[in-house]
């Protein structure tokens, strides 16, 4: 879990490092990795699903600030909406 969270975009001899890693696992576990001492991520969101995330990936999509908007647009009320935009912003989205 650590491996996929601690995600850094400037860590180039990661052949991945454009893609946030741990971004979609974030929106759907309940573990709190700033508990770890691992990550500095203070995760309080849960319970996303692969079909809100699946839904909210229209084609007008083209970056993933707009990805942030529309899933939050989709899901509104969203009580979990602050602790989404925090997580975007650690992956720097």
């Amino acid at each position: 879990m650590n491996l996929l969270e601690d995600f850094d975009p400037g860590r180039t001899n990661d052949p991945y490092f454009w893609i946030p890693q741990g971004l979609f696992n974030d929106l759907t576990d309940n573990r709190n990795d700033v508990a770890f001492a691992r990550v500095n991520l203070d995760d309080q969101v849960n319970g996303y699903t692969n079909l809100q995330f699946f839904n909210a990936m229209d084609v007008d999509i083209s970056s993933l600030q707009a990805y942030r908007t529309r899933l939050l647009a989709e899901n509104a009320p969203n009580n979990q909406a602050a602790g989404v935009i925090t997580i975007f912003n650690f992956y720097g989205y």
